[in-house]
């Protein structure tokens, strides 16, 4: 109850249990159900442990939870592109959804930078080099990181960002990616 209580008055959507082997099971098991399933991971540690050894195993598990959920996140942008449904892959195509304002969730490996061309009347951003911008007739001139603009404008438009390390998976598919909104 009172781990419910806590949940509900800080807003904590994810938890991560520590204890002995026998207090885990038995502690999770009283949980309510929708606690249950906001515990992202556990770890067996002795009720005497320094505090700075709790920390930095909760620290494990906090980085080990965000590895999977952005793993996930890689996996369904993927297979939704590949479906033709509500995900894109690439920098063109994501381009694209950016500038229709359909990215819900951005996807960017870290440290990824590419160029770009930006029209200076509408701002409108592309891959490919052009004279003229197709929608307004404007001066297009590159732009050294086109990922940067990407990022503010879909945090603009109410979408969300994950910068996500270490992810062959979106390396792949060309380093960026969204998940639409429609």
């Amino acid at each position: 109850e009172l781990t419910a209580e806590f949940c509900q008055k800080t807003g904590c959507d994810r938890l991560i249990l520590g204890g002995t082997e026998d207090n885990l099971a038995q502690f999770k098991g009283m949980l309510p159900k929708a606690l249950q399933e906001q515990v992202v991971g556990s770890f067996s540690i002795d009720i005497t442990a320094p505090e700075t050894e709790v920390l930095a195993r909760s620290l494990e598990v906090i980085k080990e939870a965000e590895r999977r959920r952005e793993e996930e996140l890689v996996e369904r942008m993927i297979t939704a592109a590949a479906k033709g449904g509500a995900g894109v892959i690439g920098l063109a195509d994501t381009l694209g959804a950016v500038y229709e304002g359909r990215v819900h969730i951005l996807l960017v490996a870290e440290g990824y930078r590419a160029k770009g061309y930006l029209c200076s009347k509408c701002g409108y951003i592309t891959a490919q080099k052009k004279e003229k911008c197709p929608f307004c007739g404007g001066e297009v001139r590159q732009i050294d990181d086109a990922v940067d603009l990407i990022v503010r404008r879909v945090l603009d438009s109410g979408g969300q960002v994950e910068v996500v390390e270490d992810s062959p998976a979106l390396e792949k598919a060309g380093s960026i990616g969204a998940i639409l909104r429609y």
